[in-house]
């Protein structure tokens, strides 16, 4: 497993020169560039006067009487943030004032990937979560010397780097496969499926407050389930999909993991919608409050969505379909932020090109949109939402990423 990521130091100092008409950028350590705010890109500033007065402000603090060539220093804490640079010239020959707005933003590159398996084995079908302050955990798929696929995980801390891997399921008669991860920041899960006698089954393990669970779960273990899913909320609490066999097609599957002091661990089923059927493995991403939303591949090819309600008793909603377009649907992916802004995206056969399709939901399902060209074919999409509710979403297509 290679993994590599966008350096994020705890400061950086960028230098900033005031050199006549314009201010000289230079970085200690990094590079800067300078993005216009307020102004136009072609805008240059007045060159300063006796009867012109220019006023930097660094973030609102005033530097003023800033003499040409004079050198002052802006410290950058975090590259995802941009110091705002205002340059307020005032003339008296025209009896006016006009303030200019820049951004200083540090550029970052992509570092060197490094390994962070030791099993001399072929690793496979990694999966990465995240949390706000930098910290990550990896799982994966790896075989062991019999050759049987095992399950594990290693653990990125900011200033320590990754630690050693972790085995998480080990088995030497059986395979376990597809793991997926979910990590609050304090609480994560990893989630995979196996067969074990001849019996497929859903596991999973727990990590909470730096230590793993010395044993694995068994989260579901009737009606052959396959192609698990997991979210974990922001107070440890988790919900599992699955896809399960009950007669001729499968549906949907879940179950709750509750922290509580009555009935600790997968104790509490909850059941999506199961009057639709399932053909594709099933998604599923929570908000802040405790609520999430499961998509999922229908049989009658079209996406279709289910959200759960935090209370108590847990229940799930009725599942509606948020496709609109008649096509081959495949490839359902959701996220969704703390505040209940979420959007799913898929690939949808439409005449003959296969085109990206959002639905996003805000209190309510927007409706069905193709994102992608509509003469081109697009594959594989992936999509992410921040805390503003932007959507970002990624896919591939002849023509590149």
């Amino acid at each position: 497993i290679n993994i590599t990521r966008l350096p994020s130091p705890d400061a950086t100092l960028a230098s900033l020169t005031a050199n006549g008409t314009a201010l000289e950028f230079t970085g200690t350590g990094c590079d800067l560039v300078l993005e216009y705010g307020t102004m136009d890109a072609d805008f240059v500033p007045v060159t300063a006067s006796d009867t012109a007065t220019m006023i930097y402000l660094i973030d609102g603090v005033d530097l003023t009487a800033i003499a040409s060539g004079k050198t002052f220093n802006v410290n950058v804490p975090d590259p995802y943030k941009t110091v705002v640079l205002q340059i307020v010239v005032t003339s008296a020959d025209l009896n006016s004032t006009a303030t200019y707005t820049v951004n200083i933003i540090r550029k970052r590159s992509w570092g060197q990937p490094v390994i962070i398996d030791n099993v001399n084995y072929t690793a496979s079908s990694p999966d990465i979560a995240m949390n706000s302050e930098g910290s990550a955990i990896v799982a994966w798929q790896q075989q062991n010397t019999n050759l049987y696929e095992n399950i594990y995980a290693n653990i990125y801390t900011p200033g320590t780097g990754w630690q050693e891997t972790v085995s998480i399921r080990t088995v030497d008669s059986a395979n376990c496969l597809l793991p997926r991860v979910t990590y609050n920041g304090t609480t994560a899960f990893v989630i995979w499926q196996t067969e074990v006698d001849a019996v497929k089954q859903i596991e999973s393990t727990r990590y909470n407050n730096s230590t793993w669970q010395t044993e694995h779960n068994t989260v579901w273990n009737t009606l052959n389930p396959i192609n698990p899913s997991i979210a974990v909320d922001q107070s440890g609490i988790a919900i599992a999909v699955w896809c399960q066999n009950t007669g001729p097609n499968y549906q949907i599957g879940a179950r709750i993991y509750s922290t509580g002091a009555e009935n600790p661990g997968w104790s509490n089923s909850y059941s999506p919608d199961v009057s639709v059927t399932v053909e594709a493995k099933p998604e599923i991403a929570f908000d802040g409050s405790g609520n999430a939303i499961a998509v999922w591949k229908h049989s009658d090819n079209a996406i279709y969505a289910d959200r759960y309600i935090f209370n108590t008793p847990p229940s799930g909603g009725t599942a509606v379909q948020i496709s609109s377009e008649s096509g081959n649907v495949q490839d359902p992916r959701i996220t969704m932020n703390s505040n209940g802004t979420a959007c799913v995206i898929w690939q949808q056969t439409v005449s003959t090109y296969t085109q990206i399709f959002t639905n996003r939901y805000s209190g309510s399902w927007q409706g069905s949109d193709p994102v992608s060209q509509p003469n081109e074919n697009a594959y594989s999409p992936q999509v992410a939402v921040d805390s503003n509710g932007n959507v970002w979403a990624i896919w591939s297509q002849a023509s590149g990423i």
